[in-house]
């Protein structure tokens, strides 16, 4: 992270001169959490419960 999002994170989690470690923490691991999600696709992907996944069309139509 850069000099500026650290100082962000350590003026958001002091209290009265006092850095609370664990609200630091979480509030990095949040911000690491929210640009993994804008950054990453998600798909689903269902598959009948039946059908193996090495069986491809070849294997079932034969």
């Amino acid at each position: 992270l850069l000099s500026a999002h650290r100082n962000m994170f350590r003026q958001a989690a002091t209290y009265n001169n006092h850095t609370d470690l664990q609200e630091q923490a979480e509030t990095v691991t949040a911000y690491i959490k929210m640009c993994i999600d804008e950054v990453t696709i998600t798909k689903t992907i269902t598959m009948p419960a039946n059908q193996k996944p090495w069986m491809t069309a070849k294997f079932v139509d034969w």
